[in-house]
């Protein structure tokens, strides 16, 4: 979940005009830097650290840290001396993840001689930066029985410990030996690095990593980089008015996983979520933002269809329980709601007879809420359990939240009209920057009416932002951070764009905040 956010919001930001360093070394407005870049990537450098260092050394240097700086006020350079003395390990370079904006493109080439039953694997970081960065990387190889290759590393200058190898230059180059087959390489186990990974892989490979990896997130890496490889050719597909097609080997992989009881059902409910829209956008130019949607429909649909008696049978394998705090509750509730979302696309009667049952006599916020996405979507039944969930808690200001943001992320049309009458709503207040994240910062997020083709939904953001930065720069210039795809959208989608954000910038007495973000989008100010 934590990698999945970072990579919707971060990445994004690396990838946009408004992309900066977790120390930004200048600003118009330092109230901007309350971003993803500097808490979610900055969390992830320090959780490097203790990839790194190990968890007793993390610990060391966290306990020199409060000994020698309790009560000051301290820096980034502090904390990493701390790490770097209690270890008497070099982090000198490691510092340059502090400095250097965009994400780190790990490119990895693979190749196996047989005959000297030897692997290689070459690793080249590409980044903005002039300067290689320091990063651990968690690597194994796998045979083709699933079991972990124990294999000798020639020139081991770069392996830190187990299965750890430190990456400092700009190519390195691994070579294992007495390798017996061509293995299976599994690379940035646990999200080592916030790196994005370029690698050749087929769609065997990724089925046998779903299957077989020892390494729970690189089995999830593979289930999203399997259909994020489908949509992809999907798309390219759609663009050149040629017949879209799920390759069998992908149903076959996600039926094998639906199967496979020996993983968490929590671990299970996360290989089975289809990648987002935000993270399809990230992989393409000059995009048509609904024929995004129409692949990932298109990818669901084919798998509901092809599926439907393997789902229903998993779903009804899961015995409802009575609600309870503990992870295997919490990984069967996820699990059986993610089922009923897959099975969803059939428009089936059982699945709206068993969506209303499990809404109407949920026990807990959240299966009721899963039922309550799952209806947003349903224009036959939307408009009960969407009034059932308000009558019931809308003197709840926190589930609200919840309900506004569902009712703005809704792929059904209206969505926008709905919005804006959502606004004169009691529950709804524009001065409450939740209630306005909810709302108003949903919607933007909804790629599908946001990048509206007649501009509507640019031009209503753009209104809310103007609106907003009289009383609330910061919420203001957030809602701006909507428009950071500017640069990927097609042609007619961008003049859309600039259209909106020239009339924010117009504005007479326009904050700091707003004019740094949407002057950065358009260029117009590179301070």
């Amino acid at each position: 979940s934590d990698v999945a956010m970072l990579r919707m919001r971060q990445f994004v930001e690396d990838a946009s005009a408004t992309s900066h360093p977790i120390k930004p070394d200048h600003y118009i407005e330092i109230n901007n830097f309350y971003t993803a870049t500097v808490y979610e990537k900055g969390a992830e450098v320090i959780r490097m650290l203790q990839t790194l260092l190990g968890r007793d050394g993390f610990k060391k240097g966290m306990d020199l840290y409060f000994e020698t700086f309790d009560g000051q006020a301290v820096t980034t350079e502090a904390f990493i001396w701390a790490m770097s003395e209690a270890n008497g390990f070099d982090l000198s370079q490691f510092e340059r993840w502090y400095f250097q904006s965009g994400t780190p493109l790990l490119k990895v080439e693979k190749d196996y001689q047989s005959e000297h039953k030897r692997f290689t694997v070459t690793l080249k970081q590409q980044h903005k930066g002039s300067e290689p960065l320091f990063f651990p990387q968690r690597i194994a190889l796998f045979d083709h029985s699933g079991k972990e290759i124990k294999s000798r590393l020639l020139e081991a200058g770069i392996h830190l410990k187990e299965d750890v190898f430190i990456i400092s230059e700009p190519e390195h180059t691994l070579t294992f030996e007495g390798v017996e087959s061509e293995p299976v390489l599994s690379i940035n186990r646990g999200f080592s690095a916030p790196v994005k990974v370029e690698m050749q892989q087929s769609n065997e490979e990724l089925a046998f990593i779903m299957a077989h990896d020892s390494d729970d997130f690189n089995r999830y890496e593979a289930s999203q980089e399997f259909a994020m490889i489908v949509m992809k050719k999907c798309y390219g597909a759609l663009i050149n008015q040629e017949q879209m097609q799920v390759p069998a080997a992908f149903i076959d992989a996600f039926g094998a996983l639906l199967k496979d009881h020996r993983i968490s059902k929590a671990l299970k409910a996360k290989m089975l979520e289809i990648p987002a829209i935000d993270l399809l956008m990230q992989e393409l130019d000059n995009i048509a933002i609904k024929d995004l949607y129409r692949v990932r429909n298109y990818l669901l649909n084919t798998i509901a269809t092809e599926l439907e008696s393997l789902i229903w049978n998993e779903y009804d394998a899961i015995e409802d329980s009575s609600y309870s705090v503990e992870a295997a509750a919490m990984g069967q509730r996820a699990l059986k709601n993610r089922l009923l979302e897959l099975i969803a696309p059939t428009q089936s009667e059982r699945v709206y007879t068993e969506a209303l049952k499990r809404y109407h006599e949920a026990t807990n916020m959240t299966d009721r809420f899963a039922m309550l996405r799952l209806f947003s979507n349903v224009a036959q039944h939307r408009e009960s359990v969407t009034d059932s969930f308000y009558k019931q808690f809308h003197t709840n200001t926190l589930v609200m939240n919840k309900y506004l943001s569902v009712m703005a992320s809704s792929e059904l049309e209206g969505t926008l009209e709905t919005v804006i009458a959502l606004q004169d709503d009691p529950v709804y207040d524009n001065i409450v920057p939740n209630l306005v994240r909810a709302l108003i910062g949903s919607f933007a997020r909804n790629h599908l009416y946001f990048h509206a083709e007649d501009g509507s939904g640019y031009r209503f953001i753009a209104e809310k932002i103007i609106a907003i930065d009289l009383f609330n720069p910061q919420i203001a210039s957030g809602l701006a951070g909507a428009f950071k795809n500017y640069e990927r959208m097609n042609q007619a989608q961008q003049l859309l764009m600039r259209e909106s954000l020239e009339h924010i910038l117009s504005v007479e007495g326009l904050s700091k905040n707003v004019y740094e973000i949407v002057s950065k989008i358009l260029h117009k100010d590179e301070a």
